[in-house]
């Protein structure tokens, strides 16, 4: 009675594993099918922890595009605005590592990781000063590369930043133990499933701005959901990176320290935006800002000529307190 009944145990667990595999796969099969992220051009620059993806348009002084650090994010996010900033710019879009169509690799990835990824994508690829535009989590990227090497970077414009006071907060017990779950080979990826589902994205995506029609906010969406699976399984571990807390990191001397000039965008609509920006102000009186009316947290998407525009003035040192006719683009 016990074999049998061990033996059935363990058939049960079999068929449990079985089941848990083919919805894994099934997954990022269905995620990945449309194949959006890999059907336009795309260049690769081989970083010492796997090669980075990044597209490159227009002519002029280089402008760097970092987009958000979500679940599912890319370079695909400045896929309207980069065209309008190449009018302009040479514009260049990385898929951050462990984002989009740049690897996966199984390791943690920490702030410093990044801040080390994008300096030596300047320094191979870009070969001279350059300016930066970025969107959400990625500020602190910018913020920590411009600090340290100050002659690589030149200004800096941050769309909807997340706050130096969320930077600093420490993971939850729940998000520490999500991380640790999701590690595991079969039930992590089984997590990180259930967690990169479209019915999740759109959640999250449900409070900012997927574009201007509902064919652009369904395109948005499906990248979002294929990003968050190509690579297979691995694609794991940037998120149990991000919920960890191992992408976060005190900004604040950073801020103190740069001398960059510093614009932040937000969306009027945008609940925290404010806050965010007092406590920028607070420690970097000589950051710009601007108000973007009708957006929330990712204005570039609804206006992304209104931003370009507004990207390519001020990179260029026009400062958008002076310049009144300017300011009536924006409000």
């Amino acid at each position: 009675m016990k074999r049998g009944k061990g033996t059935k145990i363990l058939c049960g667990i079999g068929i449990a594993a079985a089941a848990l595999y083919c919805v894994n796969r099934l997954a990022f099969l269905l995620s990945t099918r449309k194949n959006i992220l890999g059907s336009g051009e795309q260049s690769s620059f081989g970083w010492r922890f796997g090669n980075i993806y990044y597209t490159k348009k227009g002519k002029g002084d280089p402008v760097l595009l970092l987009h958000g650090m979500e679940t599912g994010s890319s370079a695909h996010e400045w896929k309207t605005m980069m065209a309008s900033l190449a009018e302009n710019r040479t514009v260049y879009a990385i898929d951050l590592p462990g984002y989009g169509r740049s690897d996966k690799e199984r390791m943690l990835y920490t702030n410093y990781l990044y801040v080390d990824a994008v300096t030596a994508f300047v320094k191979k690829i870009i070969g001279t000063k350059t300016d930066i535009v970025t969107s959400g989590a990625s500020s602190s990227i910018a913020v920590m590369a411009a600090a340290n090497n100050p002659d690589l970077f030149g200004s800096l414009v941050m769309i909807t930043p997340e706050s130096p006071d969320e930077m600093i907060k420490r993971p939850r017990p729940s998000q520490i133990a999500l991380g640790r779950l999701m590690a595991l080979p079969l039930i992590g990826t089984f997590a990180y499933v259930l967690a990169s589902s479209r019915l999740m994205i759109d959640q999250v995506l449900g409070q900012t701005d997927l574009g201007r029609t509902d064919r652009d906010r369904e395109e948005m969406a499906a990248a979002f959901w294929e990003g968050a699976h190509l690579g297979g399984p691995d694609a794991r571990y940037q998120f149990l990176s991000r919920i960890s807390a191992y992408t976060k990191v005190n900004v604040i001397f950073a801020v103190k320290k740069l001398a960059n000039p510093v614009c932040i965008i937000y969306g009027s609509e945008d609940p925290q935006a404010e806050k965010t920006l007092e406590v920028y102000k607070h420690f970097s009186p000589m950051i710009r800002s601007v108000k973007i009316q009708n957006a929330r947290t990712r204005p570039h998407l609804a206006h992304p000529a209104r931003i370009a525009a507004f990207c390519v003035e001020f990179l260029r040192g026009n400062d958008p307190g002076e310049d009144r006719s300017y300011i009536r683009i924006f409000h």
